[in-house]
């Protein structure tokens, strides 16, 4: 076909080159190795974002804490288990010292990628889990030959409070080595030193979804946080329509100067400005000649914008990997498909235990090492189980029951628990805790809820039969 003079098409399906995948493009010589401890978070946009105070994206916020807070209560904590009886004793003391720790911990490596702790100790507070936030960790030394991390170095500005009204500003740098910690202040009036590292470990990452080869992990929202912004602006424009949208007065007069006499007392037609039908309870109006009328928003005015935040709202679920049951609201599809989440909702919890195994291994390691020095003891290996009742105290005890609950709300609430799958979910994750048999599970399940009728019950229940004057 041939185009008149000096028209073109702006593209063609014709003669169209074929575009190579990258993956498919020929590999290159020398291969480029990334070592250096990359993929560093921007912690305050984040925290900001999981908090709600992150200008723009206040509307999806909500969306960030439900999915994190609810895998963290499931998850429970690690209780590292050892045979040798002095071993356990010591370890029972560590888990129970640190036990509100454990939550903040696993819920920042979640929101932030990466969480780093390192274990040293304090003369007046005895051990320390010292929280080392990702931001500062400015290099990572890899060994190239075991790929393990040989040296890391932290730098920050702290700001202290020397006196009333008196703020003094320090900058802080330290090197980690397995057998020192050296402490260097480039601002400040603070004295250079260097310390033994009695741990013998480097601060602990607890990095989540990392590659074979990475250090630094990744946040579960790194992969929604344009759908976030989506779903903020579609979410704000909804409030936006629905706020302009308010109902309008629409009065039909025979006579603007009788009617404004009649219902604001006065033919002064500037009253009309500062005119709220909101404050109006009464309305006189001249039969046949006069009435009112009233104009609301359309029923699917919005219509469009709530179907795109339930595509918007499931894409974001796809983004995390959190399974939906997670998110609070109602699983959408059959029972085959709540079924199948609640599979996912298992393997997802046992998987983000996994990944932190070897960082609470080498934690726990470095905690006792410094307790061999300080009570000079001896202790044995040990073990990573997750939340075994059996070697914990009755205070730890109650408060992983309280966490855990504090999950199974979240799901039952919303109803995408049944109590065959809350009984096989407590079997699966506190194996330990006697729940008995199912049928037995159900009875005493019945015998609580009695319980907390009679609990619940109104104080003033019964007192009918007392009288003003005394009980009759």
């Amino acid at each position: 076909m041939k185009l008149p003079f000096g028209i073109k098409l702006p593209f063609s399906w014709f003669g169209r080159k074929e575009i190579t995948p990258p993956a498919n493009t020929t590999d290159i010589r020398p291969g480029r190795v990334e070592m250096t401890g990359g993929l560093q978070a921007n912690s305050e946009m984040l925290k900001a974002l999981y908090e709600g105070s992150y200008k723009g994206l206040e509307f999806a916020s909500p969306l960030c804490y439900t999915p994190i807070a609810t895998l963290v209560s499931l998850m429970g904590i690690p209780i590292p288990t050892s045979s040798d009886k002095r071993t356990q004793e010591v370890l029972n003391e560590i888990t129970s010292q640190m036990f509100s720790k454990f939550s903040k911990l696993h819920a920042r490596s979640l929101l932030h990628g990466t969480a780093w702790r390192f274990p040293r100790y304090n003369k007046d507070y005895g051990l320390v889990w010292e929280e080392i936030p990702d931001n500062i960790v400015v290099d990572i030394l890899v060994d190239i030959t075991s790929n393990r991390v040989k040296e890391i170095y932290t730098s920050e500005q702290i700001t202290l409070k020397t006196g009333k009204s008196i703020r003094d500003t320090v900058q802080r740098d330290r090197h980690f080595t397995p057998a020192k910690v050296i402490v260097k202040y480039n601002i400040g009036k603070y004295s250079d030193y260097t310390t033994r590292n009695i741990a013998g470990t480097l601060p602990v990452s607890f990095s989540n979804e990392t590659d074979e080869s990475e250090i630094r992990g990744r946040s579960v929202l790194a992969r929604i946080l344009r759908d976030l912004k989506d779903y903020h602006d579609i979410d704000f424009m909804i409030s936006k329509i629905l706020a302009k949208f308010s109902p309008k007065q629409v009065q039909n007069i025979s006579n603007l100067d009788s009617w404004l006499e009649n219902n604001l007392g006065t033919k002064n037609r500037d009253r009309l400005i500062s005119y709220d039908l909101f404050e109006r309870d009464f309305i006189l109006n001249i039969a046949d000649k006069e009435n009112t009328q009233y104009v609301f928003a359309p029923s699917d005015v919005t219509g469009a914008h709530e179907k795109a935040l339930q595509r918007k709202f499931l894409k974001l679920i796809e983004g995390t990997g959190i399974p939906e049951i997670f998110w609070g609201g109602l699983a959408t599809g059959n029972h085959a498909t709540t079924r199948e989440q609640w599979q996912q909702a298992i393997q997802k919890t046992e998987s983000t235990r996994n990944q932190y195994n070897e960082a609470y291994k080498q934690l726990f390691r470095g905690s006792l090492n410094i307790l061999e020095v300080v009570n000079a003891e001896k202790y044995a290996d040990f073990k990573i189980r997750w939340n075994n009742l059996e070697a914990v105290d009755e205070k730890t005890k109650a408060e992983i029951f309280s966490r855990f609950a504090s999950a199974i709300n979240t799901m039952a609430s919303s109803g995408t628990i049944t109590l065959k799958q809350l009984y096989e979910l407590w079997k699966k994750f506190s194996p330990d805790s006697g729940m008995g048999t199912y049928e037995e599970f159900i009875k005493e399940l019945k015998e609580m809820a009695s319980f907390q009728r009679l609990v619940k019950a109104d104080y003033f229940t019964g007192l009918d039969g007392f009288g003003a004057g005394g009980q009759r």
